[in-house]
């Protein structure tokens, strides 16, 4: 792997770390030469390796900068790739200007690199830098490799005012760099609020991801933020209709509109008990030590006793799927149950306990 400044002149202090692609397995690194083949770092590889993952670090501290794939190598594969300095600025979709504060958080740029690793690399930061303080938010040095299938998510986040943008599939070839990259941004608002147990104690570190309708996988969660120190959250959206995720537990119907551009939204933690019950030879029974869960993101494996009673489930608020799963010593022949979308709320709490 050659690396190269867009004037074609190589550049030392990188480190390439060489993976094989399918298994992931570490091959060895080496290097950007600064004698000689300026630029290249160079491996050998095994003769049965097709494909291998290359990883780009800048020395000394390490920095991840990017990778590539070599997707069908031969007996002297080389790839070339150039660093440029990309730059552009951010404008507002509407009229105005921006407000560009001098304190942090500041407006910032960033880069992700578009990959086909999943998520071992997908989801990374590979550059950033910070906006200008200027009506236009003009930005540069955004420093990235161009080459085949060099491809980018471009994005702004902390402009005030604005919720969090990104430009998807942004290709950076050696040909045709696209250099300039103008980012707008569109008004919004934010959801807010504050995550308490049921005795108003603040609950801190607790993640919120926020959803478009109709989606539900991770990667599609449009923002998101963890509650401080206060258990106070807020997340910055564009203006539509989202549902929200905090701790497993659900909402749904939260609208950012300009009429409405705050959707203020306060979240109790329940600890919830009750009991696991199977149908042995006809008779209902307790499903003695049995394991119970919440949603993704609430309690972990709680244990019931061996009268199948499990108590302080912990979920928060929304709607939970709950699962049972019994116990292989005592309930082998019997598969995991699950109860889905419980809407658990102070009012469906309450109305449990009586």
């Amino acid at each position: 792997l050659k690396l190269t400044d867009n004037t074609d002149v190589g550049l030392g202090n990188y480190t390439v770390k060489f993976y094989e692609a399918t298994n992931r397995m570490f091959i060895g690194e080496a290097k950007t030469n600064v004698t000689g083949s300026l630029g290249e770092a160079q491996i050998a590889v095994p003769s049965n390796v097709n494909s291998v993952i290359a990883e780009i670090y800048e020395d000394a501290a390490q920095v991840y900068k990017g990778v590539f794939i070599f997707k069908s190598l031969t007996t002297s594969s080389l790839a070339t790739l150039k660093l440029y300095n990309v730059k552009g600025t951010i404008k507002p979709t509407a009229s105005g200007i921006l407000n560009i504060p001098t304190a942090e958080p500041k407006p910032r740029v960033y880069a992700t690199q578009v990959t086909t690793l999943g998520g071992v690399r997908d989801a990374e930061e590979v550059a950033f830098t910070e906006a200008g303080r200027t009506g236009t938010g003009p930005y540069e040095d955004l420093m990235l490799f161009g080459g085949t299938d060099m491809n980018y998510k471009i994005g702004a986040r902390y402009v005030i005012g604005y919720p969090d943008v990104q430009k998807t599939s942004v290709a950076l070839t050696t040909t045709t760099p696209p250099l300039s990259q103008p980012i707008s941004v569109s008004p919004g608002g934010s959801v807010r609020g504050t995550i308490q147990t049921e005795d108003k104690l603040n609950l801190a570190g607790i993640e919120v991801q926020v959803y478009a309708n109709g989606t539900k996988d991770a990667e599609d969660a449009i923002n998101g933020a963890a509650t401080d120190i206060d258990g106070k959250y807020s997340v910055e959206l564009p203006y539509g209709t989202y549902f929200l995720v905090a701790g497993g537990g659900v909402t749904e119907n939260i609208t950012i509109s300009a009429a409405a551009p705050i959707f203020r939204k306060n979240l109790t933690q329940f600890k919830l008990s009750g009991k696991v019950s199977v149908n042995s030879g006809g008779s209902i029974i307790g499903a003695r030590e049995a394991t119970v869960k919440a949603s993704i993101g609430g309690s972990q494996g709680l244990a019931a006793d061996n009268d199948g009673v499990f108590r302080n489930l912990i979920v928060i608020e929304g709607k939970n799927s709950l699962c049972a799963s019994p116990s292989s010593t005592y309930n082998a022949s019997f598969g995991t149950a699950c109860n889905l979308n419980v809407l658990v709320d102070a009012t469906t709490v309450a109305a449990a306990r009586q």
